[in-house]
């Protein structure tokens, strides 16, 4: 792809939590790999989810394994953070599907330069970060 421009985040913007996401992004896309910017995110941000729920499945099954909610001591701890994970999983797998929905929505190319957005992508773009960001800060 020849001619591509990636808008640069300022210096204060690369400490963002998703900062990384439009790293990924610009890969994907110098790499072809995505037919737009927001398509790149998407992908990037489906990347992100599907590593996390994995990650989560296998602490959850580390706790499970461990017998902690056998112990008369931690068993009451241990049913509460296996209903936070349950229900975090569940989020996460709402957030894959709206994802990977909004990406199906997605034209293969809009025929506009890729650093431009409709305010519907910056809408989505908006809502994905925020959703993203709850689920990454829901564990602490």
């Amino acid at each position: 792809m020849t001619g591509t421009i990636i808008p640069l985040r300022s210096k204060d913007e690369e400490t963002s939590a998703l900062a990384h996401f439009d790293v990924l992004a610009a890969e994907l896309l110098t790499e072809g790999r995505a037919a737009s910017l927001s398509a790149a995110w998407l992908d990037a941000i489906l990347t992100e989810l599907h590593r996390n729920r994995v990650q989560l499945c296998a602490v959850m099954e580390d706790q499970h394994r461990s017998g902690l909610a056998a112990h008369a001591q931690f068993g009451g701890l241990a049913t509460g953070i296996r209903a936070v994970a349950n229900q975090t999983l569940a989020r996460i797998d709402q957030l894959i599907e709206f994802a990977e929905l909004r990406l199906s929505d997605l034209p293969v190319t809009d025929g506009r330069d890729d650093h431009s957005r409709s305010p519907n992508e910056e809408m989505l773009q908006n809502n994905l970060s925020r959703a993203v960001y709850r689920v990454e800060t829901a564990g602490t």
